[in-house]
């Protein structure tokens, strides 16, 4: 069905969410492994989403690839390009990304602050955060006008990763929240297994993942 393959704007992107709702996780999926969860969000119609999930991967390898820009595309779900605008200072750097929708519903795009660091000596975040401006001229695609997510990845041992990764995203344009949020698991899921079918002949560490403090 066309309106399935919407779910990318809340696949993308990998990656624990800064706002301040309270409610419980509700239990969406439990599948190969991949855990997935919703809750309402207070002002919003539309859910927040969280996943966890496992990758047979050192937790270094893992953050590459999951910041390797050439790759989004290849593992985010119905993303159709991906490409680095510029860093604004070492580790912080702005992304764009343009989903692919099935007709009738237009395509999407954004512009995204995307923030790299460490937070001890074997864990490591990913936030992103969309951003306006001038600089970040409108196109043909519904810009998404809002969207927050943060990907927490410790090392469980040297050949394993446990992921944390939170979502908040209003997805612009006119498609219903009920709609969406009846089918908020399947670009997460289908994201993540894209991430762990690529681990298996990923062994990239990039320079950048090398040099977090």
């Amino acid at each position: 069905m066309p309106i399935q393959k919407f779910n990318l704007i809340v696949g993308f992107t990998f990656l624990a969410v800064g706002i301040s709702a309270q409610e419980s996780w509700n239990l969406l999926k439990n599948q190969d492994g991949i855990t997935i969860y919703w809750r309402s969000v207070p002002g919003s119609s539309f859910n927040q989403i969280k996943a966890t999930f496992v990758l047979q991967s050192p937790v270094k390898t893992a953050l590459s690839l999951l910041t390797d820009i050439k790759y989004q595309n290849k593992y985010i779900y119905s993303c159709d390009s991906s490409k680095l605008i510029r860093y604004s200072e070492p580790h912080v750097r702005i992304i764009y990304h343009r989903f692919k929708m099935p007709w009738p519903i237009s395509d999407r795009d954004d512009y995204c602050i995307q923030r790299i660091s460490r937070l001890g000596t074997s864990k490591y975040q990913i936030e992103t955060k969309n951003t306006t401006g001038k600089e970040y001229p409108l196109t043909s695609c519904v810009r998404i006008p809002y969207e927050h997510s943060v990907i927490q990845l410790t090392a469980m041992d040297e050949t394993r990763t446990y992921v944390e990764y939170q979502l908040k995203t209003e997805p612009g344009g006119l498609l219903p929240a009920w709609a969406v949020n009846a089918m908020i698991d399947v670009g997460p899921f289908n994201t993540i297994k894209n991430i762990q079918q690529i681990l298996k002949s990923y062994h990239v560490v990039s320079d950048e993942v090398k040099s977090l403090n």
